[in-house]
């Protein structure tokens, strides 16, 4: 298992067992995009050990428990419209940028939990090309390295 520092030196874990977020929101929304204009999945009870929860926004509306701006909801359509446009299931060739659209991905992860503030965590996961890849965005806008989902079920056992 690896070690991945977090708030106050503590080791990021997800569920009940999460020291870093003793208190934290148990809402959690998963920034990632997927087929069908899906990119956002909620998580009600804070534990992390059952996926990324239940779909809660695609291009028909953001259905969080929180709003958002409809300018944010446009921007993540766009998004992950772009990511279904160049990346079709089944298709090796996807000719998709990752990095660029990572690093979009990551932005509009960040103007999420600038509108949402502490009432919910934000976690952005990588998808297609790094599907392990899984960070929290903080209420500063760093990012905070998590498990992946493998770790994630191996904290269960322990």
């Amino acid at each position: 298992m690896i070690d991945v520092p977090s708030v106050g030196g503590e080791r990021a874990m997800g569920g009940e067992k999460d020291v870093a977020h003793a208190g934290a929101p148990k809402i959690i929304y998963t920034i990632m995009p997927d087929f069908g204009g899906a990119y956002s999945w909620t998580i009600d009870d804070g534990i992390e050990y059952n996926g990324v929860g239940i779909c809660n926004a695609a291009e028909s509306g953001w259905y969080g428990q929180h709003p958002i701006s409809q300018e944010l909801h446009e921007a993540f359509v766009a998004w992950q419209k772009h990511y279904e446009e160049e990346c079709w299931p089944g298709d090796s060739t996807c000719g998709l940028d990752w990095e660029a659209f990572h690093c979009q991905g990551l932005s509009l992860a960040r103007r999420l939990k600038a509108e949402l503030g502490d009432s919910a965590r934000v976690i952005y996961e990588a998808f297609e090309d790094t599907p392990e890849e899984r960070r929290e965005i903080l209420a500063d806008g760093s990012l905070l390295l998590l498990p992946n989902r493998k770790e994630l079920g191996s904290e269960m056992c322990r």
